[in-house]
C-alpha cells in the first residue's frame, strides 16, 4: 500500500507499459522552452518537455505565452531553432490612432 504523497508510480514509461495502446508508441522528442523579458536577454521561465510532434510543440509554446509573464518565447529541438514567437502588443494604439465609439 502506497503511502499519501508517494510518488514512485509518477515516473512511469507511458511507451514501455502499452498506456498508448498496442502497437502505437509515439516517438516523444525533447524540446526546450526559453521564456524571455522584454529586453530578450533575462530569462523569466525555461522548461524541457518530451513531445510527440513538432506542430504539438510550437501550439503549445503559443499558448503558454499567452498565459505567461514573459514576452518572447523560443523553442529549440536540440540545436535547432524551431520557433520564436513576441507576445503581441496590446496598447489600445496598437498600430494606429486611437478612435472615439463613433469612429471619428
Amino acid at each position: 500500500m502506497k503511502a499519501k504523497g508517494d510518488l514512485r508510480g509518477m515516473g512511469r514509461d507511458a511507451r514501455r507499459d502499452g498506456a498508448f495502446g498496442k502497437g502505437l508508441k509515439p516517438n516523444f522528442q525533447s524540446y526546450r522552452f526559453t521564456f524571455l523579458g522584454s529586453d530578450r536577454e533575462q530569462i523569466v521561465a525555461a522548461l524541457e518537455l518530451f513531445i510527440a510532434s513538432e506542430d504539438t510543440a510550437c501550439a503549445l509554446a503559443n499558448e503558454l505565452l499567452a498565459k505567461s509573464a514573459a514576452s518572447f518565447v523560443e523553442v529549440w529541438n536540440g540545436r535547432r531553432l524551431v520557433l520564436t514567437l513576441s507576445r503581441p502588443q496590446t496598447d489600445h494604439l496598437q498600430g494606429g490612432i486611437a478612435r472615439g465609439e463613433d469612429g471619428s
